[in-house]
């Protein structure tokens, strides 16, 4: 059966995961029984319950591309990355993987890294 993701507001943001058998059935279901306006639904394809935490996760670590395609320029964040990972890899993998409205991107304009502070790299192309 489904896995949703529900995003509920009223006065504050709720997201939680709720079970039903369609989108339909998921939608008319909170419609009935809440008052909160549903910002969100969104169908979960994949999730990973059974793996902890590794205690060696850098939570200071997070980083911001600028990325450009035809007619779009959006920031993706990346939070948590990999140890190791270099900003050639992820700019190649945000590049090959990752669409921006729809698009594919283009270029990578810019990247923002917080390891404590924010460093700005220009120019990474």
């Amino acid at each position: 059966m489904p896995l949703y993701q529900v995003t509920l507001q009223q006065g504050r943001t709720d997201t939680f995961q709720i079970e039903a058998k369609t989108f339909t059935d998921c939608k008319l279901f909170l419609e009935k029984v809440t008052t909160a306006k549903i910002r969100f639904i969104k169908e979960i394809e994949y999730t990973n319950t059974k793996d902890l935490l590794s205690s060696d996760v850098n939570h200071d670590l997070e980083f911001k591309a600028y990325c450009k395609t035809k007619r779009f320029t959006n920031i993706v964040v990346v939070r948590f990355p990999k140890k190791g990972l270099t900003l050639e890899q992820i700019k190649k993998s945000l590049i090959r993987n990752i669409l921006v409205g729809g698009e594919k991107i283009e270029e990578i304009l810019n990247v923002m890294i917080k390891v404590k502070k924010w460093d700005i790299r220009s120019n990474i192309n």
